[in-house]
């Protein structure tokens, strides 16, 4: 490779560099705004509210996915004898507060 285009090469790659970090602070100015304009439009008791939703939305799929898993662990209990149960361990009860 030539010296010439190697030197091309580095500049456009300074040039991708700059324009990236550019970008990447725009991003980080409209992320800041948008958060400013949300807590403006929704208050913070809503806020809390709607939190508190969605950890219950996450804890109403666990339990579906638990009693799922339960059922699936009961067949196969039924299927197989004793040995090949003890293969799979009891499930570990994770605390998400």
């Amino acid at each position: 490779m030539d010296e010439g285009r190697l030197t091309r090469l580095e500049q456009r790659l300074d040039e991708l560099d700059q324009r990236s970090s550019t970008m990447e602070r725009a991003l980080e100015t409209l992320l800041d705004r948008s958060k400013q304009a949300a807590e403006m439009i929704v208050p913070r008791q809503t806020r809390s509210h709607l939190r508190a939703a969605g950890r219950e939305n996450l804890l109403a799929v666990r339990s579906l996915l638990d009693f799922w898993v339960n059922k699936m662990g009961e067949a196969t209990a039924e299927g197989s004898d004793s040995d090949a149960s003890a293969e799979h361990p009891s499930r570990e009860n994770i605390p998400i507060d």
